[in-house]
């Protein structure tokens, strides 16, 4: 499924909406300084092939 399926899917957009250039999209991918940041807020350990994986995350509580 497609983010713009997903979207319309679920009523969080309209078709028409979809076509707007505000439309979220999902091709953006943040930089990896970006990843690695964000990885040291929520995960345990170094971030790498090895250790960027969802077992990896901490529990919030």
């Amino acid at each position: 499924m497609s983010l713009r399926e997903f979207v319309v899917h679920y009523h969080l957009y309209t078709l028409k909406e979809t076509d707007t250039p505000s439309t979220p999209r999902a091709s953006i991918m943040p930089s990896r300084s970006t990843l690695c940041r964000f990885w040291q807020v929520i995960g345990l350990g170094c971030f790498g092939k090895s250790n960027s994986r969802v077992s990896r995350i901490r529990d919030p509580r």
